[in-house]
């Protein structure tokens, strides 16, 4: 009875099509407010704020770089919660 959605890497864009005029703006207007960010940023606190919202059980929200950083992170996350070494 559940749905899936396939966002693999980097093809979430299937969901609303190639170049949709709305994520093509709202890209623009982002990229003019700057593009590299050395640390976390209003619209990254507001983002965090939204997904607990939105999220059930999203008590706290991390933004990490790499596939690895949030593997290791979930492994840190998993020996606390059960206290495994």
């Amino acid at each position: 009875g559940h749905r899936y959605i396939d966002g693999w890497s980097g093809h979430g864009a299937m969901i609303l099509g190639h170049n949709h005029p709305a994520i093509t703006k709202a890209i623009t207007w982002q990229a003019s407010k700057g593009t590299h960010y050395s640390a976390g940023s209003e619209i990254e606190v507001r983002w965090a704020e939204l997904i607990t919202q939105i999220v059930p059980g999203a008590d706290r929200v991390r933004f990490t770089m790499t596939g690895t950083e949030t593997t290791a992170l979930a492994i840190r996350i998993a020996r606390a919660h059960t206290g495994r070494r």
